[in-house]
């Protein structure tokens, strides 16, 4: 078994390192495309102030949505021990 594994070796590593350097001289490297992070201008803060005003506030601070109203009727029953009119069983 040794013997087929030295084999294959001496047989295929001259092609193995061949395709090798291919791939090093094709390398490219990851952050070729990289683009610093650009801080945006600041802006002023009557601006800034007049946009929250007009969006109807910071995400963490706008209007909670109405609460909805129930659909059923909530009085308690007027006959506790009989099920009620509309009650489909």
């Amino acid at each position: 078994m040794k013997l087929v594994a030295l084999s294959f070796v001496i047989v295929a590593g001259p092609a193995i390192a061949a395709s090798e350097t291919a791939d090093a001289s094709s390398y490219r490297s990851i952050f070729a495309d990289y683009r610093a992070f650009n801080d945006e201008p600041i802006a002023a803060w009557a601006d800034v102030n007049a946009e929250m005003e007009r969006l109807g506030g910071h995400s963490g601070h706008v209007a909670a949505p109405p609460v909805p109203t129930p659909k059923h009727d909530s009085r308690p029953p007027e006959n506790p021990g009989q099920p009620a009119p509309n009650a489909e069983h």
